[in-house]
């Protein structure tokens, strides 16, 4: 259905509004995703804080181009606009969890934006492969606590041997 000046307008408006509070986001193609697999990607997108909006091309490049924007052009075809929270990885893994399918594609990644940096399909797979938060805090405490650990560990063996030292001392001496 056409839209009238007016409705183009707030479309824009939508659109600025919503690069404005989420400077990330990734541009895909839905290539054979089925309704029951949107609304299951959508779920699991609103759970982090994201969101997955169908954009009308034009008037979604006349709102990069007003909040200037790296990506300006998003090809042919039907696109999709997944805008980021601060779960970027997070968010990243979801959309490549449904576009990887046995038989057929079922989304296509075509580019994405991250902190007002263009960044690549292949970027996106990788930012995807990354650990979580949470995961990544672990692996630097452990890494953090090691030295302190080793330390400890050397201290320890130290007293032991002097201890188990003392104790042959007095084995001789009572001997």
């Amino acid at each position: 259905m056409a839209k009238n000046k007016q409705q183009k307008k707030e479309l824009v408006s939508l659109y600025s509004t919503k690069l404005e509070q989420n400077p990330t986001f990734f541009v895909v193609k839905p290539l054979g995703i089925n309704p029951n697999e949107a609304t299951a990607m959508k779920k699991e997108l609103s759970e982090l804080g994201s969101s997955y909006n169908l954009v009308k091309n034009t008037l979604f490049q006349i709102a990069l181009k007003e909040a200037n924007f790296p990506l300006t052009e998003l090809g042919d075809g039907q696109h999709s606009i997944i805008f980021s929270s601060e779960k970027v990885s997070e968010t990243a893994k979801v959309i490549n969890k449904f576009s990887k399918n046995k038989d057929i594609d079922r989304l296509e990644i075509i580019a994405g934006v991250y902190n007002m940096k263009l960044i690549s399909k292949d970027e996106v797979k990788a930012i995807a492969d990354l650990p979580s938060k949470e995961a990544l805090i672990g692996q630097l405490l452990s890494v953090m606590v090691g030295p302190v650990r080793n330390l400890m560990y050397v201290l320890k063996g130290n007293v032991q041997e002097f201890t188990y030292l003392l104790n042959s001392i007095q084995e001789k001496k009572t001997a």
